[in-house]
Parts: structure tokens; C-alpha cells; sequence
């Protein structure tokens, strides 16, 4: 039986992980985002879905730097408390952004960041 507290979070983690999707997709949205993004990245540390979205809004607001650091502190937690890599579509995200794509995101159905 699992934990009801994990349970809850982890249904949080998830509705946060779709509204900032929806957010993210709004034109002129972005500068007001960080902020928000940020906090939900501490919250919610393991979920590569939110870190993307992050990172994505911070390049979108001209924080290039930030967003690659962004990618690198959520590689380390995820190395660091589970042994693992991120999945493939956040290196790919980070890469785009490296490479200064002017709309970063892994190919998907709305070419956005992960779900």
C-alpha cells in the first residue's frame, strides 16, 4: 500500500508539471514564470517535466546561462539521490539551448518541453 502524503504530492507534482505547460505556452508569460518556476523546481526536485519548463522560460527571458545551470543542478540531483541520468528529452533540451535555438524544446506533438 502506498503512503496517502506520497501519493498527494506526487498528484501535486503532476497538476503543477501541466499548469506551468499551459503557462509556458503564453506569449508574453515567461518573465513572470521564474519566480514560480523556481519555487516549484525546489518543491519538486526529481521531476524533469517542471526543470524543463524552467529552463525553457529562463532562456525565453534572455537567461541563457541560467537555464544551462538550471539543466546542470537537476542532472546532479538526480545523480546524486537516485544514481540516475535525466531521460532523453532534458540533455536534448539542454543542447538546443546551448546551441542558442531560438524555441527550445524536444521535438513533441506541440514541439513544446516534455510532459
Amino acid at each position: 500500500m502506498r503512503h496517502p502524503a506520497r501519493r498527494t504530492a506526487r498528484k501535486r507534482g503532476g497538476a503543477a508539471g501541466r499548469a506551468a505547460r499551459r503557462r509556458t505556452r503564453t506569449p508574453g508569460m515567461h518573465g513572470s514564470l521564474v519566480g514560480e518556476l523556481q519555487e516549484l523546481a525546489g518543491d519538486f526536485p526529481l521531476r524533469e517535466d517542471i526543470h524543463a519548463h524552467l529552463m525553457v522560460t529562463l532562456y525565453r527571458t534572455g537567461r541563457q546561462t541560467d537555464a544551462l545551470g538550471a539543466f546542470e543542478r537537476m542532472r546532479s540531483t538526480l545523480a546524486n539521490e537516485l544514481g540516475i541520468e535525466p531521460g532523453r528529452s532534458l540533455p536534448q533540451l539542454h543542447s538546443r539551448i546551448r546551441a542558442g535555438d531560438a524555441a527550445p524544446g524536444p521535438a513533441g506533438r506541440d514541439g513544446g518541453v516534455p510532459r
